[in-house]
């Protein structure tokens, strides 16, 4: 359990009305970009604070199954309107096209990121042969799923496979135990690790909100411990993203609004605040629905 700090003042309420707030403007500058660009700078404060907040929930829920569950609900429901809202029209037809695999919405990052770690923190736990089992299936998960890139350019089957793969992964570890006996406990958490090279690598083909960066962002304040060196490692983090490795070219308004959202987050108190769940999820399907409406209306 993360602990209380007095000293300062935003509860996980707080946090999540401004990523939601600002992710809104975020996504009414991107469906009306052309006349309204200031607006995606302001938006660059939502995810470090969704980020953030994830890694929190994976180290304080109770029932992290049902958490994934939650979040890969969202994550299907979201997509048609997604896709509606920002998906390309292209000419001669009428419509953007619905695609469930590929450019997905933010719920698909926030559900990898709780897989992996869900994943991670289940076989590390097990004795080093349940270790192994699991390290060679998600490894021959990561072999097929380059093979069938490399040698038939079927990026759909591809990214079809690793999605059975990683489902499967899930399953194997939904059937552990979360305290086993003491065992035969590999050392190093090397073996617990490969499953998860498949997720990292599938947020990344599949083109999902932020990609592997940020799948491994989610992983790496969850495995920073506590929210002190969360807000620590998302600060660095950020900078590094939007400022070297900023794949469109250095933007210092996105900067300069990631690295406030990550100080925002050292403001955390531990507290949940008002128990408010499933509104702030159902705003984001919602919301984008709004806006699929309002584009398709408007003919943007």
């Amino acid at each position: 359990m993360t602990a209380q700090r007095r000293d300062a003042p935003l509860t996980s309420f707080h946090l999540k009305l401004i990523a939601l707030v600002t992710m809104v403007i975020d996504h009414v500058g991107y469906v009306f970009l052309g006349t309204i660009p200031l607006l995606r700078t302001i938006g660059r404060a939502a995810f470090p604070i969704y980020a953030f907040l994830i890694a929190e929930g994976c180290r304080r829920t109770r029932d992290r199954k049902r958490y994934l569950l939650g979040l890969g609900a969202f994550a299907v429901i979201s997509e048609l309107p997604f896709d509606m809202a920002f998906g390309p029209i292209y000419q001669g037809t009428s419509l953007p096209e619905v695609d469930f695999l590929e450019n997905t919405n933010i719920f698909y990052t926030l559900f990898f990121a709780a897989a992996a770690i869900h994943i991670f923190e289940t076989l590390r736990r097990q004795p080093w042969p349940v270790q192994a089992l699991g390290a060679a299936f998600g490894g021959l998960g990561i072999f097929l799923e380059g093979l069938v890139v490399v040698i038939s350019y079927q990026k759909q089957t591809a990214m079809v496979l690793a999605y059975v793969w990683i489902l499967g992964t899930l399953f194997f570890c939904c059937k552990l135990p979360e305290d086993p006996p003491k065992g035969r406990q590999s050392t190093l958490p090397i073996l617990a690790s490969v499953p998860v090279l498949l997720i990292f690598f599938q947020a990344e083909i599949s083109d999902c909100d932020y990609g592997a960066f940020g799948v491994l962002l989610i992983a790496a304040l969850y495995l920073a411990g506590t929210p002190k060196r969360s807000s620590v490692v998302l600060a660095a983090a950020v900078a590094l993203y939007y400022g070297p490795l900023y794949r469109y070219g250095f933007r210092l308004g996105f900067l300069v609004m990631a690295l406030l959202s990550a100080g925002l987050t050292f403001l955390y108190s531990g507290d949940r605040g008002p128990n408010v769940k499933w509104p702030f999820y159902w705003a984001y399907p919602g919301h984008i629905a709004v806006l699929a409406a309002l584009r398709l209306l408007l003919k943007y």
